[in-house]
Formats: C-alpha cells, sequence, structure tokens
C-alpha cells in the first residue's frame, strides 16, 4: 500500500518558530519533557522522562496550621519518593535529588523500586536551622536517548533552634514591699519567637514557676513578684524565662529586675570644728576662759559635717538637719537642708556647714548643766543631734512611691556659755553696753582697777582704769551710766562708793574726774542731756546724818548739790519729763519715803516734793511706763508695798491696795504684754497690771532659790538672777536653761544686740548666748531702763529690738 505524505508549507517564518511547547533559544527555555529545535527555535516534544508524585515519606515532626512539615535536625536522612516514567523509558543512572545549590556529580541518587518509584536519601542539614527558611530540591531524571526532565522545586523546613527569647531591659529601681507588706508585681515583657510556635513560656523566680498573665502575637507579659528576692537586700534580681518550640527545643534568657529592699547607707559621718580627728564629733581644743572645753561646741559655732550617702539603686533625697532639745527634753526638729546629692546617684560624699544658733531647732537644756570646773560652774548644755536623713528611688510598679529611708544621728554637746572672766576685786557691781560693743563692768571693793570695758565676743580686757581719787583703788556699788554718742564718743559715768565722780571716755582715758563732798555713792548715776546734747549726769548720795545731798554735774568744774530729804542708799534715779525721781531712807531703813526734784533748762535743780507716806522699808530704784512710776518696798521678809503713782507721786486711783503679802526681792521690769514682772521672797515671779496693780501668778521659782530683777528679751524671753547662786532663762513660763556658778549672783543682767547676754558672779563675769536678738521693745526691760543703764525715760532707746532693728 502506498504511503500517504502530508507536506507542511511554512506560510511565514514566524509561525515556522513557534510550536505549542513555546519559544525557545536552548532547552532551558522549555518544559521537562522538551527540547528546543535549534533550527526552528521552538520547543518540541522529546522522550524525556515524566516525573510525579515527588514527596517527603518521613513522618514530620510537627505539621503547623498552614500545613507546612517541620523536621528537626540533626537526624537521619529524611526519605523522598517520587514516580519517573517514560515511553522511551529512564536512564535509572540518571536519577537524581539535587539540593538547592549543589552542583557536580549528583550526591543523592534515586533507588528505583517497583513500579517506576524511584527513592531518594535527603540529608539533614548540618548548619543552625530555625525554620524561617525552607531546604528546596529537585528530581531529575533522564531517558536512555539523554533526554532529561527536572521536578518542580519541593521545600522542606527544618528546625535545630530553640526559641528566641528577649527581656526587655528595665532598670528601674523597685520596691519589695509596700510599707505595710504588701507589694506589686512587676511586669515583665518578653518577646518569644520561633517559626513552629511556642509551648509552655514560663518564668522562673526563684522556686516559682510564673505562666504569662498576657500574649500579644511574640510579646508576653509575665507578672514578677518582687517579694521573691531576698528581703533586707538591693541589687539586680536574677530570673529565667523560658519556652519550648513545638520540636521540643528550649529556648531562654536570663534577666535581671532591680528589687530594693534596703535603705541608703549613711557611713563616715564626722561633725567637727576645724580639724577632724578621723571619725565622730570633734570639739574644738580646750581655750581657756570659753565655752570651749575641749568636750563642748558653743552655741554659735560653725560646725562642718561630711560623711558618704551610697545606694544600689540610686538616691533620691539627702538632708541634713540639726535636731535640738524642745521643752519637755524631746526633740526639737532643725530645718532639713539638700546635701546637694545628684538625684539617682548610687554614692554621695557631702560636705557641709551648719551654725548650731541658726538651724531652726530649739535648745531648751532646761535644768540640764555642764561641770565647766570649779572656778566656771555648771553651765547650761546639752546634746544637739546631726541628723542626716536619706531615701532611695524604690518605687513600686506603676510609679507609686515607695522609698526606703535612713536616718543617722550624731549627737554632739553644746553650750551657751560664750566666755568667762575674773577681774579683781570683791565683787562686780555693774554691767552696761557701750556703743563700742564693749561691756563696761564695775567693781565693788576693788582691789585694783574698779571699772572695765570687756570685748562682747571672748575674754579680752579692752582697757580698764583704776579709780583712784579718793583712795588707792575706789570701788563702785552702783553701776555705770553711759552717755549720748557713738562708739567713740560716748562716755562712761561712774559715782564711787567714796564719793567721787568720774567721766571716761570711750577708749578709757579720762575725760573727767570731781573729788565731792559726799563720802557714798551707794548708788549709780542716771544720764540726761541738757540744751546742745551735754551729758549731765544725776545721781543722789547715801551720805546720812541729815548730810544728804543730790548731785549734777557736766564737767569737772561743773558739779553741784542740793539738800535732799534723806539718804538715798537703794533707789537709783530715775529721769522723767524733767524730773528726777528716787527714794530717801533713815540710817536704819525703817523710815522711808519717794521723792522728786524738778530740772531746770540749765541742768540745776528745782523744788523738791516728798510724800509724807512711810514706805516702812527700803525703795528699790523707781521705773516708768513713760507717763506713769512704779516702786517697790524692800523688806528682809514678810509683806511690803507695790505702788503705781502718777508724775506728781500720787498713787494712781486704779491700785486700790499697794500691799502686797510676800515683798518683791528686786526692781520689777516690762514686758512685751505691757506688764509689769516682779518677784517676790516666797519665789514666785508675779505679773501686775500697770493699771490697777493686780497680781497674777507667772512662774513658781521657789522660796529657797527667788527671783531678782528680770531682764525681757527682744523675742518673749524672760531672764531671771536668783539668789543666791542661779541664773534661770525662761520662754514663756517654761525653763529653758538654767546657770549655777559658784558664787552669789549679780541681781541683773544686760543684753547686747546680738543677744549675748552678760551676767556675773562674784567677781567673774559671764557672757551667754541667748535666743534673743537685743532687749525687748518695752518702757523699761531691764534695770536701769537700757544696756547703757541711762535711767532715763526719756532717753534714746538702745540695745531694744524695734521694727526698724536693735537700736544702737
Amino acid at each position: 500500500m502506498r504511503a500517504t505524505h502530508i507536506l507542511i508549507v511554512c506560510v511565514s517564518l514566524t509561525a515556522c518558530r513557534t510550536s505549542s511547547l513555546g519559544a525557545c533559544a536552548s532547552d532551558s527555555d522549555c518544559s521537562g519533557g522538551a527540547a528546543c529545535d535549534p533550527a526552528q527555535r521552538v520547543c518540541v516534544a522529546t522522550d524525556a522522562p515524566a516525573i510525579s508524585s515527588v514527596a517527603v515519606t518521613t513522618s514530620a515532626d510537627y505539621t503547623d496550621p498552614q500545613g507546612r512539615a517541620f523536621f528537626d535536625a540533626p537526624g537521619s536522612p529524611l526519605s523522598v519518593s517520587a514516580s519517573i516514567a517514560g515511553q522511551a523509558g529512564v536512564d535509572a543512572s540518571s536519577v537524581c535529588l539535587r539540593i538547592s545549590g549543589e552542583t557536580g556529580a549528583c550526591l543523592h541518587p534515586g533507588t528505583a523500586g517497583s513500579g517506576g518509584t524511584y527513592t531518594f536519601s535527603l540529608p539533614r542539614p548540618a548548619a543552625p536551622s530555625d525554620g524561617t527558611t525552607p531546604l528546596q530540591f529537585t528530581i531529575t531524571a533522564a531517558s536512555p536517548a539523554g533526554h532529561a526532565n527536572t521536578s518542580a522545586a519541593q521545600s522542606v523546613y527544618f528546625d535545630n533552634q530553640p526559641p528566641a527569647v528577649s527581656v526587655a531591659a528595665d532598670s528601674t529601681p523597685y520596691a519589695r514591699t509596700f510599707p505595710d507588706g504588701g507589694s506589686a508585681p512587676i511586669n515583665v515583657s518578653v518577646s518569644i519567637i520561633d517559626p513552629t510556635g511556642v509551648v509552655s513560656p514560663q518564668l522562673l523566680s526563684g522556686s516559682a514557676i510564673v505562666a504569662p498573665a498576657s500574649s500579644d502575637g511574640g510579646v508576653y507579659v509575665f507578672q514578677l513578684d518582687p517579694r521573691d528576692a531576698p528581703a533586707g537586700a538591693e541589687g539586680p534580681y536574677a530570673f529565667h524565662v523560658r519556652a519550648l518550640d513545638h520540636l521540643g527545643h528550649d529556648g531562654g534568657a536570663d534577666a535581671t529586675r532591680v528589687v530594693d529592699d534596703k535603705a541608703p547607707a549613711i557611713s563616715g559621718v564626722q561633725v567637727y570644728k576645724d580639724v577632724p580627728d578621723g571619725g565622730g564629733v570633734t570639739y574644738p581644743a580646750a581655750v581657756a576662759n570659753t565655752g570651749w572645753t575641749g568636750a563642748t561646741f558653743v552655741y554659735s559655732d560653725t560646725v562642718h559635717v561630711q560623711g558618704t550617702i551610697t545606694d544600689q539603686s540610686g538616691i533620691g533625697s539627702a538632708t541634713l538637719r540639726l535636731d535640738g532639745i524642745d521643752f519637755d527634753g524631746g526633740v526639737s526638729l532643725g530645718t532639713s537642708r539638700p546635701l546637694g546629692c545628684a538625684p539617682g546617684s548610687f554614692t554621695c560624699p557631702f560636705a557641709i556647714d551648719v551654725v548650731l544658733n541658726d538651724a531652726g531647732s530649739a535648745f531648751h537644756t532646761g535644768a540640764s548643766t555642764f561641770d565647766a570646773g570649779m572656778t566656771v560652774g555648771n553651765v547650761p548644755a546639752g546634746m544637739l543631734q546631726v541628723t542626716i536623713q536619706a531615701q532611695d528611688t524604690a518605687v513600686a510598679y506603676g510609679g507609686t512611691a515607695a522609698p526606703h529611708a535612713a536616718s543617722n544621728a550624731t549627737a554632739a554637746r553644746a553650750t551657751r556659755l560664750l566666755w568667762q572672766q575674773t577681774l579683781a576685786g570683791a565683787a562686780v557691781s555693774g554691767l552696761a553696753v557701750h556703743p563700742s560693743g564693749d561691756v563696761i563692768v564695775t567693781m565693788d571693793g576693788g582691789t585694783g582697777a574698779t571699772v572695765h570695758a570687756l570685748a562682747p565676743d571672748q575674754p579680752v580686757t579692752r582697757w580698764s582704769v583704776t579709780l583712784a581719787a579718793s583712795l588707792p583703788a575706789d570701788g563702785v556699788t552702783g553701776t555705770a551710766a553711759i552717755g549720748a554718742g557713738d562708739a567713740t564718743s560716748a562716755r562712761v559715768y561712774v559715782a564711787s562708793s567714796f564719793g567721787d565722780l568720774y567721766a571716761i571716755n570711750a577708749n578709757g582715758t579720762a575725760a573727767w574726774t570731781r573729788v565731792t563732798t559726799s563720802s557714798n555713792f551707794a548708788v549709780g548715776p542716771a544720764v540726761m542731756q541738757l540744751d546742745g546734747g551735754v551729758d549731765q549726769i544725776v545721781v543722789p548720795d547715801g551720805v546720812g546724818g541729815g548730810n544728804s545731798q543730790l548731785w549734777r554735774g557736766t564737767s569737772a568744774t561743773d558739779v553741784t548739790s542740793v539738800a535732799s530729804d534723806n539718804r538715798d542708799f537703794q533707789a537709783a534715779p530715775l529721769i522723767l519729763n524733767g524730773s528726777v525721781y528716787f527714794a530717801t531712807q533713815n540710817m536704819a531703813g525703817t523710815t522711808t519715803h519717794l521723792t522728786k526734784h524738778s530740772i531746770n533748762p540749765d541742768g540745776t535743780f528745782g523744788t523738791v516734793t516728798t510724800p509724807t507716806t512711810n514706805g516702812g522699808a527700803p525703795w528699790f530704784g523707781l521705773l516708768t511706763d513713760g507717763t506713769n512710776l512704779y516702786a517697790a518696798t524692800r523688806p528682809a521678809t514678810g509683806a511690803g508695798v507695790f505702788t503705781g503713782l502718777d508724775p506728781s507721786l500720787t498713787p494712781l486711783p486704779g491700785w486700790t491696795s499697794t500691799a502686797i503679802a510676800s515683798a518683791l526681792t528686786a526692781e520689777p521690769t516690762f514686758g512685751i504684754d505691757g506688764k509689769l514682772y516682779g518677784a517676790n521672797l516666797a519665789g514666785n515671779v508675779l505679773t501686775f497690771s500697770p493699771a490697777t496693780g493686780d497680781a497674777s501668778p507667772f512662774l513658781t521659782l521657789g522660796s529657797a532659790t527667788p527671783g531678782l530683777t528680770s531682764l525681757q528679751g527682744s523675742d518673749g524671753h524672760i531672764y531671771v538672777p536668783r539668789r543666791t547662786s542661779l541664773f534661770s532663762a525662761y520662754e514663756g513660763n517654761q525653763l529653758s536653761w538654767t546657770f549655777d556658778p559658784p558664787n552669789a549672783i549679780l541681781r541683773f543682767a544686760t543684753m547686747d544686740c546680738a543677744g549675748r547676754l552678760f551676767t556675773a558672779a562674784g567677781a567673774t563675769v559671764y557672757a551667754f548666748l541667748s535666743d534673743d536678738r537685743g532687749l525687748a521693745d518695752t518702757p523699761w526691760p531691764s534695770l536701769r531702763r537700757d544696756s547703757r543703764n541711762t535711767g532715763n525715760a526719756g532717753a534714746t532707746r538702745y540695745g531694744m529690738r524695734t521694727l526698724s532693728g536693735c537700736t544702737q
């Protein structure tokens, strides 16, 4: 039979170069089972084998919800199978499994099985595999004629890595507990990532196993209990977070949180004035005749405080406080001041200066004293507390502050005694404060110099004068008085016990001296100014026998006198509105009168008024509120008289009775409340109404140690010398401090504008640091009215603290 031949003619070159298998330039452009006709440049079917049913027959270690199979590594190779068949057959030696990237000879040949099935061995990767990038392979096979076919790429996922665990950093110092013992859990944010998924995430804290409180994607939040950290410690607390993946790989991460259950440490505290001795309190070396005894600070000292504060979680606040003593002996909190520690710092060396009496705390030592030696006495002293306080920065989770506080108190003894100075002579008879600041001291029965100028702040004698106009050492029974003028011009006036008058310049040189016909001045002078500002002193003498005189003088050549109704042996003169007031008595003191002399414009004396009322006992010096006068008798025991008078010496109408059950022991003074303060023989201090004389109890001192003339301080403190050897300071009616000298106390005290209080016992002058800033602004706050002892109600205020400052 003849064969039929069909001729196909290409109508176009393009048509001849295409086929249903596609155009090509090489075999690689053609699909499996096809090759490129180099002439026609089209893919034409070949006899290459067909490859199908490629599969991994080893069971997957895990299959995710998307159907992806995951295998662990390392391990034995995986088994792979494929069906390979072709019309022309299969060259078994060409069957190969190739892993992506492999070249050269076949590393994974196929093994022929029945029915065109071939099996392969796919090795697990030796390199780390985290399951994110699949391993890809293909199967290739060729016909005996060499026509090859390659399967589509197959993906296999391997995972030999644990989950990636990352704990978010957090440097916040957390409190272990609240003050009540409770706690706030610390949220710990952890990222846990694994392609196969996360199984059993846990936080391990000590023996506790904590499951996540919440999760969002790969972020898990665990609640760490800070109480798992050790009590009483601070610093990083270690914990561990672990998780498994679905292949059982165990991953984890160590982390810490700062847990603080310890207060800051305060160490190396030193308190000293000059040079520390290595730790604790270093007192200044002893200085003779001062409050620096070797075991005390002086209350006005500036002390240095240094030390170090440390805290591993960071310092929050650090302050110093100088705590004093309250009236009941408890702590008087001082003003806190920062130590300059940088917030959050782990260590803070500090150094700060503190002025002891400017720390905002009280220093009421009460009856407590320090034995400063037989020649000094028991001085007011007590323990101040230098208190360092520090807090750390611990907070509960969420921001609630829960700091730990530490406190360190270092006790340091301080005394109010500034200095003492013993002078030659029997006893100090008077004290005054000069505008130069010097303390003017007169001596009763001196054996040498009898008038001294002492420095106010240290035991230094500026100058001394021996009163020798009549005797080698002329004593002074009364006080000195200081005239008008300033530090360089104000004169010191003294009436000696032997009848001589002295005017001393501010530098201690003689201004003028006058030996009078009197033989006794038992009281100090008053000072007034005549026209032109000239000082005139006024002083009655103590001559008896009907020869008493009232003296005046402006210079050595201008000293005159007039007869007085009787001797003045107790009552220093008072000048008010152009008249001088004092008291007279007979020799025995059983007949006594108040008296008044007018003073003419030229300083001479005019009319005299002496009421006939007999006081029955000597009178103390009078005092005035600027309008009326007040006077008290001084019997040795029992009842007495205290009276209010107008300038004519007529009793005030409001005073229904002048008799008092217990006589006063000294001149009263005016307090800042406008009342008169007077001490009586029964050991009480009373207040009296200036209008009526009505008395009210104020202090009970005890009849064994009754008070004398009180001094009124600017800030409400009252200072009371007490027979025979006590001196007490009060704030209101509460005892603030006490001094117990070895000798009889002077009957009064004085004060300068720096608040230095001066008193004397025997021949020793003492200077103390008070809590006032001068005398109270009252008409008559101290004996002889003011610190100059002018005795003059109209004189310029001196040493009194007013709204505009302390009057100088």
